[in-house]
């Protein structure tokens, strides 16, 4: 639930929104044998506070967001390589990061939503540069590093921020909206509308994860995908061109309500009408021809075609994750549930 003071609002449901009315098919299992490279993390260990977001570097580190330490570590078949991070607002120095990606340069980009930043380590993790969002930047959620050098980001964002980037900026707060930065931090833009339906939509129904290729297309692009979390598809972008298919797991959008807060207050509530849904996909990537989902139960790995939006196959793991990336070669995954944070490497047999 979110309440927000300063102006009365009226009762109201969202308008009901479906990318897709039905699944792609049935699920089709395809088990794999699993090994593992090495796994992170633990009762004994006294670094790494939690572990919010993964991503990969080429030969098989983990790069891990430590919210609640507000750190970043780099972890591997030796343990910790390095950590960073130090809270502030100068140069260098980091408030509240909500993401992080790895390029093709094996650099790590940090989403700083506390200090409207961008910032970018070695991957030796040494501090090498920053970059300022648009002011009215708020909740920067997600970062993809593309092949090329560009970035996307996914934001909430402030009409002011919006009118920089688009003459008719859609209201006081949009939904979740995705603009890509050039590789010297340089907002180039904001990504249109791949779906009419986002322009309807509550930015509580727009929840999802955001990943780059390592390759461009065919034709030169840059690719890319999100994926919904708590709705029925996704969308493969080749540059800014998109198309839409379903998840082999279908739910419906949750309806999203609005209204007045209690006790004659300004202001509004928004929350899920019928209480917090359950996710259908917890996380994406996209490698090579194929797109690949963590599904909502925490313990499969749904594969579709890019090109096509095919659906391949699901691959049930040795263990449940809530976010993973891929290496070369590898599988790598926040381990789901645990009383202490861990991070693990698979490699299929």
């Amino acid at each position: 639930m979110l309440a927000v003071a300063g102006c009365g609002v009226d009762s109201a449901p969202s308008t009901p929104v479906n990318l897709f009315d039905e699944a792609a098919g049935t699920v089709v299992t395809r088990r794999l044998a699993f090994d593992t490279l090495w796994v992170y993390g633990g009762a004994d260990d006294t670094i790494m506070l939690n572990a919010d977001r993964v991503a990969a570097f080429p030969g098989g580190d983990a790069a891990v967001l430590d919210l609640l330490g507000r750190r970043v570590h780099r972890v591997g078949v030796g343990g910790v390589a390095w950590s960073w991070g130090t809270k502030g607002e100068g140069p260098g120095e980091i408030d509240h990061v909500r993401d992080l990606d790895v390029n093709a340069e094996g650099e790590v980009v940090l989403a700083d939503a506390g200090n409207g930043k961008l910032h970018w380590l070695s991957g030796d993790g040494t501090w090498l540069r920053e970059a300022g969002l648009p002011k009215g930047t708020i909740n920067v959620d997600a970062v993809a590093a593309l092949e090329g050098g560009d970035y996307i980001l996914s934001s909430l964002m402030y009409a002011e921020a919006l009118a920089a980037l688009e003459s008719t900026p859609p209201g006081p707060i949009a939904a979740n909206r995705w603009v890509r930065v050039s590789a010297e931090g340089e907002i180039e833009g904001l990504v249109p509308f791949p779906w009419e339906g986002f322009r309807s939509m509550s930015f509580f129904q727009t929840v999802g994860s955001i990943a780059g290729a390592r390759s461009l297309s065919s034709s030169g692009g840059s690719r890319w995908v999100f994926g919904f979390g708590l709705g029925n598809g996704f969308f493969v972008f080749n540059d800014s061109v998109a198309e839409a298919y379903p998840y082999v797991r279908h739910a419906d959008f949750p309806e999203v309500e609005t209204g007045g807060l209690s006790g004659g207050r300004d202001g509004f509530r928004m929350g899920y009408r019928e209480g917090r849904p359950d996710r259908v996909a917890r996380d994406v990537a996209i490698r090579g021809d194929t797109v690949f989902v963590l599904a909502g139960n925490h313990w499969e790995i749904d594969r579709y075609e890019s090109a096509t939006g095919q659906y391949l196959d699901s691959v049930p793991l040795p263990v449940p994750l809530s976010r993973f990336a891929l290496a070369r070669d590898a599988l790598i995954g926040i381990v789901a549930g645990g009383m202490y944070p861990q991070v693990i490497a698979l490699r299929a047999r």
